[in-house]
C-alpha cells in the first residue's frame, strides 16, 4: 500500500484571531436560526488520478435565502468517500453538537455560539492512499517524537459566519469545510454554482477540466464578496504561519488599502487587489496566486514586488542567463550537480509496463537524478568533492528532500515540524534505501565525497531546507549567497470565488533535533541559511573557480 508523505502538509491550523472582520456595515446575526432552507444536489467530478471517488454528487444548502453555500458536515465528508478514508472515522451526535472522531482526536461542531473545536489538527488527516504516486518509496519510517500543543477553537461569529442545526443536520459554511478538510489535506473543491470539482491540490491549466471549472455560473453579489473576504480573514488569522513576522492579528489591518478592492463585485477590481496584495503586501515566496477565479482574468499577475521578493527576483535575473540546466559538470576533482526543483515522479513516469525503472526516470524524480550522477562521479574514480547547485531551485517535495539526504549520510534523517499556533512539535525519523535493494540496514550512502551546496537569494523552501540540513548536521558546507529562505510548508487554497492561491502555513519545517531527554525541536530559517563561504554571483558557474575554493 502506498502512503502519501504527510510531513509538513497537514497540521496547518491555529488559534482564533481576536477581532471580527468583513464589511464595516453588516446585518449579520450571530444567533440566526433556520427559517427556510433550499437543498440542491450538484454533480461532483473528481479531476485527480491520485484518488478514486465513490460518489458523484454533493448536496448544498442555501439557508434563509442566502447566496452562501452550506454543507452538512457528516454528509459532506461521506460524499467524498474514496478521497477520504472513512473507515476509522466516527460521527457522534447529541442535542448540542456533532463530534467527528479520527486518529484518536476530535473535531466538535457546536451551532450554539458557532464554534468548532479540535483536540489536535491530526483529526483532519483522513485522506485515502494515493494511487498514482508513491511518495514514500525508498523511505522507511522509524519513529516519532512529539511535543503536544494546545487545543484549537474557532468562533465563526468573528467572521460573520453561522453554523446551523436543522433537524439532524449540522450545516457549516462550505468554505470552512473546504479550508479545514480540503486545503489541509491538499485536496480542494471548486464550486462554480454549477458543479463541484475536486482538484489536487488546486486549479492548474494542465487540468483537463480547467475551462469548465473556471466557468462562471453566478455573478458575484455583495454577499458573496463579503463572505469571500471573511473567509480570507479566517485563513490569514488562523492558518497563516507568518503573522508574527508581518506583525498582525487583525486581517483588516494586514490587508489595509486593498480591502475595498477585495470586497468589490467588479472582477477587474478584486482581481487587481488580489494580485497586488499577494505580490506586494505579503512579500514572501510561499504566498502567491496560482490561478484567477470564475470571473475575469484567470492569469492574475502583478509587476509590484515587496523588498524581499524583489531580492529573489534580482537573484534570478542575475543568474538565469548563465545558469546550467539539470545535470552534472566537472572541474578537477569536483562534480557540480545542478537541479532546479525537488521533484517526485508518478508511477507512470518512473516505471514501464513491466514495473522496471525507466532510463529517463531521473528527469522526473530528483532521487534518481542524485543516484545517476553520484554513481557517475563514483565510477570516475577521481572525484573527491560534490557540490549541489540549488542556486535556481525554488523548492519542491519534502518527501524528496528526505530521500536525497540518504545519499549523503547513513544516519537516520530527522525531519521536524512545528505548529506556530498550537506550539506542537513533531520530529520524525526515517531510513533511506539509496541502492534500491530493499535493505534499510546497510550503509549505502555515498560517504566518500566531501559535500557542498551552492545557494543564492533564489534558493527557497526545500532548497533552503536542504542547505540547512547540510550545514546544521555537519554534512558539508554551504557556499554562495544567503538563501532566499522559506520555512513554512505551503497551504494550497481555493477561495469561494474560484481563485487558487498558496499561503505560508502554520507548519514550520526544518531539521529535527532531540535533546538528551528526547524532547523535540527544529532548526529552520525563514530568511535563509547563510553560507560558510561567500561567493559573488559572477563566479557562480565558473566551475574552475569554485573548485579552487574547495582545494
Amino acid at each position: 500500500m502506498k502512503k502519501k508523505f504527510l510531513g509538513a502538509a497537514l497540521a496547518l491550523t491555529g488559534i482564533l484571531g481576536l477581532s471580527a472582520c468583513g464589511s464595516s456595515v453588516s446585518d449579520y446575526d450571530k444567533d440566526a436560526v433556520v427559517e427556510n432552507c433550499k437543498t440542491v444536489d450538484y454533480e461532483f467530478i473528481n479531476t485527480s488520478d491520485e484518488y478514486t471517488a465513490k460518489n458523484n454528487n454533493i448536496t448544498a444548502y442555501y439557508v434563509n435565502d442566502s447566496d452562501v453555500v452550506y454543507v452538512d458536515a457528516e454528509g459532506y465528508l461521506k460524499s467524498l468517500d474514496g478521497i477520504f478514508d472513512l473507515s476509522g472515522v466516527e460521527f457522534v451526535k447529541d442535542a448540542e453538537s456533532l463530534t467527528i472522531k479520527a486518529n484518536d482526536e476530535t473535531f466538535v461542531i457546536t451551532p450554539d455560539g458557532n464554534k468548532i473545536t479540535m483536540s489536535d489538527p491530526s483529526v483532519l488527516s483522513i485522506t485515502a492512499e494515493t494511487e498514482s504516486t508513491d511518495y514514500m518509496s525508498n523511505t522507511q519510517y522509524v519513529d516519532s517524537y512529539v511535543l503536544e500543543g494546545k487545543e484549537i477553537s474557532y468562533d465563526l461569529s468573528d467572521y460573520e459566519m453561522n453554523i446551523f442545526k436543522s433537524d439532524d443536520l449540522y450545516l457549516v459554511p462550505f468554505s470552512i469545510m473546504n479550508d479545514l478538510y480540503g486545503s489541509i489535506n491538499y485536496y480542494n473543491l471548486c464550486f462554480n454554482y454549477d458543479k463541484f470539482y475536486g482538484v489536487f491540490p488546486y486549479v492548474e491549466e494542465e487540468n483537463e477540466y480547467y475551462d469548465d471549472i473556471l466557468s462562471c455560473h453566478k455573478k458575484s453579489t455583495k454577499e458573496m464578496r463579503t463572505h469571500n473576504y471573511n473567509n480570507l480573514a479566517f485563513l490569514f488569522e488562523n492558518l497563516y504561519g507568518l503573522k508574527e513576522d508581518l506583525g498582525f492579528t487583525d486581517f483588516d489591518k494586514l490587508v489595509g488599502e486593498y480591502k475595498d478592492g477585495l470586497l468589490s463585485t467588479n472582477p477587474n477590481t478584486y482581481n487587481s487587489a488580489y494580485a497586488d496584495f499577494f505580490s506586494y503586501k505579503l512579500d514572501e515566496g510561499h504566498s502567491y496566486i496560482i490561478s484567477g477565479g470564475y470571473e475575469g482574468d484567470h492569469g492574475l499577475a502583478s509587476m509590484s514586488f515587496g523588498s524581499r521578493t524583489s531580492k529573489m527576483v534580482s537573484a534570478a535575473y542575475a543568474l538565469m542567463y548563465s545558469a546550467p540546466g539539470n545535470g552534472v559538470n566537472y572541474s578537477g576533482d569536483t562534480a557540480f550537480i545542478t537541479f532546479s526543483s525537488f521533484d517526485l515522479g508518478t508511477d507512470e513516469e518512473l516505471y514501464d509496463s513491466n514495473g522496471n525503472l525507466k532510463d529517463d526516470a531521473y528527469e522526473y524524480d530528483t532521487f534518481y537524478l542524485f543516484k545517476k550522477y553520484l554513481d557517475e562521479a563514483r565510477s570516475r574514480g577521481d572525484i573527491k568533492n560534490v557540490m549541489f547547485d540549488v542556486s535556481m531551485n525554488g523548492g519542491g517535495y519534502v518527501a524528496t528532500l528526505i530521500k536525497i539526504l540518504g545519499f549523503i549520510t547513513n544516519d537516520d534523517i530527522y525531519f521536524g515540524t512545528e505548529d506556530s499556533e498550537t506550539g506542537s512539535v513533531v520530529v520524525e525519523s526515517y531510513k533511506v534505501d539509496t541502492d534500491c535493494d530493499g535493505d534499510y540496514t546497510d550503509d549505502d550512502a555515498y560517504t566518500e565525497f566531501n559535500y557542498y551546496v551552492l545557494t543564492s537569494g533564489y534558493s527557497y523552501s526545500a532548497a533552503n531546507m536542504f542547505a540547512t540540513f547540510i550545514k546544521e548536521k555537519n554534512y558539508g558546507k554551504v557556499i554562495g549567497q544567503q538563501a532566499g529562505g522559506g520555512k513554512c510548508s505551503v497551504l494550497p487554497i481555493v477561495l469561494t470565488d474560484g481563485t487558487s492561491v498558496a499561503i505560508s502555513s502554520t507548519n514550520w519545517s526544518g531539521v529535527g533535533v532531540l535533546d538528551d531527554a528526547e524532547n523535540p525541536s527544529i532548526i529552520a530559517y525563514e530568511y535563509g541559511v547563510t553560507p560558510d563561504i561567500k561567493v559573488q554571483y559572477r563566479y557562480f558557474y565558473d566551475w574552475e573557480k569554485l573548485a579552487e575554493l574547495l582545494a
